[in-house]
């Protein structure tokens, strides 16, 4: 079985002014690493046809609108992600050889992901059998692409791999597909107000699985879609649907106060820390690391995304640089902070009280 948290959970994105914003690896780890504070959504009837017009919604400079349909808050993702998986249950199996991180998720269930500044990958997962023992429960052969980075409008991706599912009967196999795209960007409005600049991705799953019965062949074939809306500011939404897209579930999910993380460096996007937060009285000091010197902008927004501040537009010098953030100066709150330079752009949620 596998626990993947698709694209529709994913955020912390660079940004044009365009409006076709990017996803890199880091954003993707970054997101990763605070998943679990994020409050989802869901929507209580996902045949509303809102939802199967925004699933037909494709192309540049869209408006995707949540707003309408009724939602109640679903339960917030028991997940945490290390990046030293071979300390977790089996890590050392060669089946998982090349992972980069691991997922656990609900503390009994391990699932092992590559990534990487090309993309992300599922190697296997490990879980508890009937006795209780930590077992491989799954591998992918080779491991499964889901997402291809940089994300950006008009990236596609394919991948295909043999999903071995233990105590799986002779005879039987499962291969999985991926077939995924960036088909859009705009605007994603969510209930309650705020815009966001937006990408959307489409996903495709096929699942054939082929058993052999008396020396007959047989092939069942099953196709799902995934369509996720990221923005800057830790809001999503998704859409699932059948293979002739027909929604199945529809979501949204908004950061909390809870949402302070620090994003894994692994491909060195600015590395960007903060000293004090949440932060009250004290300056807490912004710092970012450039490889080389160049333009360099740096923009505090509040919750909606919205600019309350820009720190810094020019040049910097290559290496770490601070900039000094004095808390006194703005209301309590959530904040977040965009440093776009480098070619990449990354972001801190900041937040202040009293």
């Amino acid at each position: 079985m596998k626990y993947i948290v698709t694209f529709s959970l994913l955020t912390l994105l660079a940004r044009s002014a365009s409006a076709q914003i990017q996803i890199t690896s880091s954003d993707f780890l970054s997101y990763f690493n605070s998943i679990s504070t994020e409050q989802p959504y869901e929507a209580t009837t996902p045949t509303d046809p809102k939802f199967q017009a925004l699933v037909n919604l494709s192309g540049g400079l869209q408006t995707w609108s949540f707003a309408g349909p009724t939602y109640a808050a679903g339960t917030q993702t028991n997940l945490t992600i290390s990046d030293n998986p071979t300390a977790a249950p089996l890590g050392m199996d060669p089946a998982f050889a090349g992972a980069t991180h691991v997922l656990t998720v609900n503390g009994n269930v391990y699932e092992y992901i590559k990534v990487n500044t090309d993309g992300y990958w599922v190697l296997g997962t490990v879980s508890n059998d009937a006795s209780g023992t930590q077992v491989i429960s799954s591998t992918y052969t080779p491991p499964l692409q889901e997402e291809k980075f940089p994300l950006k409008s008009g990236i596609t991706w394919s991948s295909t791999s043999n999903h071995i599912v233990a105590g799986m009967p002779a005879g039987e196999t499962i291969t999985v597909s991926i077939d995924g795209s960036v088909d859009g960007y705009g605007t994603l409005v969510l209930p309650g107000g705020g815009a966001f600049d937006a990408l959307r991705t489409k996903v495709k799953n096929s699942t054939v699985t082929t058993v052999v019965i008396a020396g007959t062949t047989n092939r069942f074939t099953s196709t799902t879609n995934s369509f996720s809306w990221v923005t800057t500011q830790h809001y999503t939404a998704a859409i699932s649907t059948d293979s002739n897209l027909n929604p199945q579930s529809a979501s949204y999910s908004t950061p909390t106060a809870s949402d302070v993380t620090e994003s894994p460096t692994s491909d060195g996007a600015l590395n960007l820390r903060l000293s004090y937060n949440p932060s009250s009285s004290s300056d807490t000091k912004l710092s970012f690391t450039l490889k080389a010197d160049g333009p360099v902008q740096v923009e505090m927004m509040d919750a909606l995304g919205r600019s309350v501040q820009v720190l810094q537009d020019g040049r910097a010098s290559s290496g770490e640089n601070i900039i000094p953030i004095d808390p006194k100066l703005y209301a309590p709150g959530s904040y977040f902070i965009r440093v776009t330079g480098d070619g990449m752009s990354a972001i801190r949620k900041l937040i202040i009280t009293r």
